[in-house]
């Protein structure tokens, strides 16, 4: 068996090998404590063995409860615009239309296949 000029010495791959172990696991740990709570649904408890129960006294919010001593506007009628005067405009000139064609372009695929060299009779080298 020959042995190459640029193989480690086995102490050496143990110690980058542990160095490479303590990264993985601190970067492990560092995700799991940057991770934060488990999240939770709109009516679910903090409590995760205890069955989520809608709320029996829901209503709607008043405005009062939103922003006390704030009295709500009072919508005014819109006000009605003058009709804007109509600006008399010339007729814009149209061009005619050149008439389209309806029949497809003659097919030449034959002509081109006619007028092409023949292949070459003796078969090229393998």
């Amino acid at each position: 068996m020959v042995r190459a000029m640029w193989t480690m010495p086995a102490n050496v791959l143990r110690l980058a090998a542990a160095g490479i172990g303590c990264c993985a696991a601190v970067g492990f740990i560092i995700g799991l404590n940057g991770a934060g709570p488990r999240p939770r649904l709109p009516g679910e408890t903090l409590a995760a063995d205890a069955p989520s129960q809608p709320s029996l006294n829901s209503e709607p919010i008043s405005s009062e409860e939103i922003a006390p001593g704030v009295p709500e506007k009072e919508e005014e009628p819109p006000e009605e615009e003058a009709p804007a005067p109509k600006v008399a405009t010339a007729p814009v000139p149209t061009l005619p239309v050149p008439p389209m064609e309806t029949a497809p372009p003659a097919d030449k695929v034959g002509e081109l296949l006619e007028s092409a060299a023949p292949p070459p009779e003796d078969e090229p080298p393998h």
